[in-house]
């Protein structure tokens, strides 16, 4: 197999980035990660933030943002995971 002399020939994968009341580092965090996986797809979702967390997410170029307005409940009472001690 013939190694991959250029990045745009590496398999493209997608990074999806969880953030919550994060402007003060979002646009690092983000930037870092473009700058060492260029062809990444980048996928930020903010969790309700109430700073500018997702005005400065949609802003930025290279960045898909999503601003879910999901609540995801855990009941750990019906879980069949549970351990049996």
């Amino acid at each position: 197999m013939e190694a991959l002399s250029n990045i745009d020939n590496q398999p493209k994968i997608s990074i999806i980035v969880p953030f919550y009341n994060e402007a003060g580092g979002i646009e690092f965090v983000l930037s870092e990660i473009l700058q060492h996986q260029p062809n990444a797809e980048l996928i930020a979702v903010d969790d309700g933030s109430s700073d500018a967390t997702w005005e400065l997410i949609a802003n930025m170029d290279n960045v898909k943002a999503y601003f879910p307005h999901i609540t995801i409940r855990t009941f750990p009472e019906f879980s069949t995971a549970r351990s049996q001690l």
